[in-house]
């Protein structure tokens, strides 16, 4: 009872849906009509202007009669059978200037050109025309090709105009008034080829030409020489392309009725293939019709069987489904896997690399370190050494023969002190001297060294400037950037080539502006390294300064060299640029401000002895652990007056103040000492005795002593002779005391 009380109410509904469908059917139809009633051309407020202009013979006009010709006519009757009002009108300018400009809305025949469906609507062909060329046989001429140079006369129209264009573009082309004008004139000679229409109505006027009775004419059927003629309509109007599809509709039902060939017996006396075209390309549409029509039942009975096969295969699509999922399920692990793994080994070639650079770095950490203690041990011995062949220099003044030992030893020890400036240069331990320097002086005492870097086959040059200014800078460092730049050089010519280096003073201001843009103007002092070696390209010049960057091969290079360069000209106030080519070699520049004239030279702590010692009579704490750098220190001062209280480290100096009863004018300390370091003793000794001045000496500051906390302070570098440790106390401690 149940399934039946459903059942019902599913054809209930089932009822209903097929009502609703059918009126919803019924009512676009109805919609349809009421839509194409109004639309309809025959309902148009205003007549429909047709242009015509002197065509024969399909439209003419003679005298100022109205136009005629079969055109006309069947144009005309198709409009009145339709109920659609039309208006001729004169368009002697031709069918596509009138129905652009809109002077006129339809055009009864109308070639079907492309370019011409760009601006205007074209309904439908209602007639084909064929086009030849024409001459004597005479002539030679048998192609278009052969009409070049020659004369081609043609009918004065569009569709002649753009066919005569085309198909002779090397012709001299002449328009005639009709196609008899044409054949006349090539049966004559005037024209060396023409181009005319080929239809039974063309042939109607060219029966009684005369001229051409005895002539010897051939016909050249022209290339895609059929053209399809409609009714064209002007865009400017929009209901004019529907008014041409539906008087082209009506001469389509006119040559199914024989109203055609009745028309055609009226103009032409026979029966013309032009009603002919008509019927067949009307019935041609019909026969498309019923064929679109097969072809839907078709396609009913197709998706019939179609919609039976989908519900068989119904089962089969659900399984492939499963089984599309289930291989899209392995192909996203196996794809996850993939990505995994390939995770895997990049993190696991990272975690290598991150390895070697840290080994890399370890290794460069500890060699600096051990050039730091080399160059700090170095330092002490040369103290002694140097201090003490000072010393012994000024025993044996009137002892020729010892004095020369002891000035090799002096100069040995000057030698060992700019070796030891380098290693603390490596290990960034070095405290910076700058003074006022000479690079010509620099290049001078290099010149052997940098001979003895560089292999036999490169050539050595050197050009210093007679004139050059002074540079504020630390010679150590000066020394470091001349050595990389020419090391630099001597790699970049493995076969050999000239090396170069000069100096000369240069005011920017004079300069070509922008041709150093990233250095401000002033006057430098300019030193030039040129190597004849294989060069660089762009690219490696834009990274050439970074750290770590090198284009030697692996184990070759630090990738420091250059970098320490770019650094030191930084820190000294100077600029580096370079110019390079592939193959023609490098040139590298670096600009140093160059000292105002009149400046002083610095002599330096290794430099000549003083005539006449500054002297002193203050009391001076000497602290620090090496036993014979403090006995040497020591005996200086008492040399030079001073009263000294030595000490081996920073707590025996605080006992040696305490016990101390007077007062203590200087303290001399070493930086880097065991349990105490010198500044912190300054720092403890400042309570006790704030009017006691420090001077700290050192050859190596540890990474943990700032420079900038050093600069301020007085200091003295090792190794230093006598002369520049009593001129140096002296400096702090203020004007001399005594003689």
């Amino acid at each position: 009872m149940e399934l039946a009380s459903r059942s019902s109410a599913s054809v209930s509904r089932n009822w209903r849906l097929w009502i609703l469908v059918g009126l919803l059917i019924i009512f676009s139809i109805v919609g349809w009509w009421i839509a194409a009633r109004l639309r309809d051309p025959a309902r148009a407020s205003k007549p429909f202007r047709v242009g015509y202009q002197q065509a024969p013979p399909y439209q003419y006009v003679i005298g100022n009669g109205p136009p005629k010709g079969p055109a006309i006519e069947i144009f005309t009757e198709a409009a009145r059978r339709r109920h659609i009002p039309i208006q001729w009108v004169p368009g002697p300018e031709g069918p596509e200037v009138n129905l652009v400009n809109g002077n006129a809305d339809l055009w009864p025949l109308l070639g079907d050109l492309p370019e011409r469906r760009k601006f205007l609507y074209i309904s439908d062909p209602w007639v084909t025309i064929g086009f030849w060329m024409v001459s004597l046989e005479s002539s030679g001429i048998s192609t278009p090709k052969d009409t070049a140079g020659r004369t081609v006369w043609h009918v004065d129209q569009s569709v002649f105009v753009r066919l005569a264009r085309k198909n002779f573009p090397g012709a001299h082309l002449v328009s005639q008034p009709s196609n008899p004008s044409v054949l006349e004139g090539v049966c004559t000679g005037k024209a060396d080829a023409g181009l005319v229409s080929g239809s039974k109505a063309d042939a109607v006027d060219l029966r009684d030409l005369r001229s051409c009775q005895n002539a010897k004419l051939k016909f050249y059927f022209l290339p895609n020489g059929n053209l399809n003629f409609g009714i064209g309509a002007s865009l400017k109007r929009p209901d004019a392309s529907r008014a041409a599809d539906a008087i082209r509709a009506e001469i389509g039902k006119m040559a199914y009725d024989g109203a055609l060939s009745a028309i055609y017996y009226r103009s032409f006396l026979d029966p013309s293939n032009e009603a002919m075209i008509v019927y067949y390309l009307t019935e041609a549409r019909q026969r498309n019709f019923y064929m679109s029509v097969g072809l839907c039942l078709l396609a009913i009975v197709l998706a019939l069987l179609g919609w039976q096969t989908v519900r068989v295969r119904a089962a089969r699509r659900v399984l492939d489904a499963a089984n599309v999922v289930l291989e899209e399920q392995v192909a996203e692990r196996t794809i996850e896997l993939t990505r995994a793994n390939q995770q895997l080994r990049q993190e696991m070639a990272d975690r290598r690399r991150a390895e070697e650079s840290l080994r890399h770095a370890q290794k460069m950490e500890a060699v600096g370190r051990l050039a730091g203690g080399i160059a700090h041990d170095f330092n002490n011995l040369l103290t002694i050494i140097t201090g003490y062949s000072q010393l012994l220099r000024e025993s044996i003044e009137n002892d020729t023969s010892m004095m020369e030992k002891v000035n090799a030893i002096s100069k040995a020890g000057e030698r060992a002190s700019a070796l030891t400036r380098q290693l603390l240069a490596f290990s960034r331990r070095q405290v910076t001297q700058p003074k006022n320097l000479s690079l010509n002086d620099v290049l001078s005492d290099m010149g052997k060294m940098l001979q003895r870097l560089l292999r036999e086959d490169i050539e050595l040059s050197i050009s210093p400037d007679p004139a050059l200014g002074l540079v504020w800078a630390d010679p150590g460092q000066i020394e470091q950037v001349i050595m990389n730049l020419v090391i630099n050089a001597r790699d970049a010519m493995p076969h050999g080539g000239k090396l170069a280096l000069a100096t000369a003073n240069v005011d920017l201001q004079e300069e070509v502006n922008g041709q150093h843009p990233a250095i401000p103007p002033g006057r430098y002092v300019r030193l030039t390294v040129s190597d004849t070696g294989s060069g660089m390209d762009a690219d490696t010049q834009a990274h050439i300064f970074e750290p770590f960057f090198t284009t030697k091969g692996q184990g070759k290079g630090t990738g420091l060299g250059l970098a320490t360069v770019y650094g030191i000209s930084q820190q000294a106030g100077g600029h580096i640029t370079l110019k390079s080519e592939i193959g023609r070699g490098t040139t590298f520049y670096l600009y140093m401000p160059r000292v105002e004239a009149g400046g002083q030279m610095v002599s330096g702590e290794t430099g000549s002895i003083s005539a006449s010692p500054i002297r002193g009579c203050e009391t001076i704490l000497v602290v620090e652990d090496q036993d014979a750098v403090r006995t040497l220190v020591c005996e200086v001062l008492r040399r030079n007056g001073y009263t000294v209280l030595p000490a081996r480290d920073g707590r025996e100096a605080l006992l040696v103040s305490q016990n101390n009863g007077g007062r203590i004018d200087l303290i001399i300390t070493d930086v880097v000492m065991p349990q105490m370091g010198g500044r912190e003793l300054a720092r403890t000794l400042a309570f006790s005795h704030p009017e006691t001045k420090v001077l700290y000496m050192s050859g190596y500051v540890e990474k943990e002593v700032s420079q900038k906390e050093l600069s301020g302070l007085a200091f003295i570098h090792k190794p230093f002779t006598p002369e520049a440790l009593a001129q140096k106390v002296r400096e702090v401690l203020g004007h001399p005391a005594g003689v």
